[in-house]
């Protein structure tokens, strides 16, 4: 069974990421409030957190950036 990633160490790790100067879109966080977090779990915090905020672009904008694709 895997165990999901702690979503307070995801909401953390996307502040962190904004003190650092990335733009943190508001639908991250609620991406990272509300979803399930066990598909993240084998990833690094900081990765996660990544993948999080680029999902939730995604969501917004209702397409894949040409960056990631």
């Amino acid at each position: 069974m895997e165990i999901a990633m702690d979503r307070e160490a995801l909401i953390a790790e996307l502040q962190r990421l904004e003190k650092y100067g990335f733009y943190v879109i508001e639908e991250a966080y609620e991406l990272a409030h509300h979803m399930d977090l066990t598909s993240l779990s084998d990833m690094p915090v900081s990765t996660a957190a990544l993948v999080v905020s680029q999902k939730a672009i995604e969501i917004k904008f209702d397409r894949r950036s040409p960056a990631l694709s």
